[in-house]
């Protein structure tokens, strides 16, 4: 994740009811050695440089995105339900075993 001075960070959240409010913009506006300083309503907030993480109180950490990772959050939202409905439907063994070895060869949880 290459972040620089000038970008743009995103806070997804998916609770706001109006889908155009969901993503809220950050710009970095400068660093320090551990932190990215944000611009948020004029005030500025440091940002983990390790996992783009701050804290906001009451609310706890919040987490922020490069916008490759806004896309890739969008395109398992988009194509999530889609990919479970074809798998729920089908009777092809062979295209089920095959999803089978994939999800087993990339579990994460099993570490």
């Amino acid at each position: 994740m290459s972040v620089k001075i000038g970008d743009t960070l995103y806070r997804h959240d998916p609770y706001r009811t109006r889908p155009e409010d969901r993503i809220e913009k950050f710009t970095v506006v400068g660093e320090t050695r551990v932190s990215w300083i944000v611009e948020r309503y004029r005030r500025e907030i440091r940002v983990s440089k390790s996992d783009l993480t701050y804290n906001e109180p009451p609310y706890g950490r919040r987490q922020l995105y490069t916008r490759a990772q806004i896309e890739e959050l969008e395109w398992i939202k988009a194509n999530r339900p889609k990919i479970i409905d074809c798998v729920t439907k089908t009777d092809n063994i062979s295209l089920l075993r095959a999803i089978v070895a994939v999800i087993e060869s990339h579990d994460t949880r099993a570490s």
